[in-house]
């Protein structure tokens, strides 16, 4: 690398040579199956299957390889720090106050699909049992929010009560309460798909990236539901009151007195 610099009629140049040597990676520090974690913490080793923590998987079948997401750190199970310490490291804007009601978070990628367009199905073995009335919501890198998980044709949830969530037990549609596996079906390039540069589709390049959450929706007074594609109700604590006091004692008011000027005009 050379650097010159002239002033005045005068140059000075200096010169930096580096040299290009082999990195020494220990066994420990490898990544046998290529899936972003390191072999000391990898407890899988099939290129199929990535840990979600403490005991627990995520599987893409159908001859499919699944990695961690970019924001996922040795797991595709995410907490809310590993996910605003991404934000911050990447100066996004902070988007806490849009996941008030977001439970378990998955970070994943699923590629090597046999053809560009086609749907892919993945196995989520929750950390946690669904609760009463959950909903699965999805994240953008692309937007920086939340949305509803979409259902269609090519995009299917499903769920089921399962020790190991490959035994013979049904899997039913939908969430279900109590619910200990996941199975998702996403179409690639789809409306689930968030690998596009725009918050409606994703593109159909054999990749699909998906980050997904639990989410439960809060029943609050002065909580307002979130738009038509938010998949939950989020708590906002500067939201106005749907009545306004004052308002309502003035019309309480006026009705007593229109009913006691009422009963003199009978009388």
């Amino acid at each position: 690398i050379t650097l010159e610099v002239t002033a005045n009629g005068y140059a000075s140049e200096r010169v930096l040579k580096l040299q290009l040597v082999e990195e020494n990676i220990s066994s420990d520090d490898s990544d046998s199956d290529g899936d972003g974690i390191p072999n000391s913490k990898d407890i899988n080793t099939e290129s199929n299957k990535i840990q979600a923590g403490t005991g627990k998987t995520i599987t893409s079948l159908e001859n499919t390889r699944i990695l961690l997401g970019v924001m996922g750190k040795d797991s595709g199970r995410l907490t809310f720090g590993q996910m605003k310490g991404y934000m911050e490291d990447n100066h996004m804007a902070d988007i806490t106050k849009d996941t008030s009601s977001t439970g378990d978070i998955y970070d994943y990628v699923i590629e090597s699909l046999n053809a560009t367009g086609i749907s892919a199905k993945v196995i989520i073995e929750l950390a946690t049992p669904l609760p009463k009335d959950a909903e699965l919501r999805k994240y953008s890198l692309v937007t920086n929010s939340w949305s509803g998980f979409v259902v269609n044709a090519n995009n299917v949830i499903a769920s089921k009560k399962s020790a190991t969530c490959t035994d013979n037990v049904v899997w039913q549609t939908m969430l279900i309460q109590g619910a200990t596996c996941l199975k998702l079906t996403i179409k690639d390039g789809g409306v689930n798909d968030t690998d596009g540069d725009q918050s409606n589709t994703g593109q159909a390049n054999g990749v699909i990236e998906s980050t997904i959450a639990i989410a439960t929706p809060v029943t609050n007074n002065d909580s307002t539901s979130a738009n038509s594609n938010s998949g939950g109700c989020v708590y906002n604590p500067n939201a106005p009151a749907r009545f306004d006091i004052g308002f309502v004692l003035l019309m309480m008011l006026s009705t007593y007195y229109f009913i006691r000027r009422k009963r003199r005009f009978i009388r």
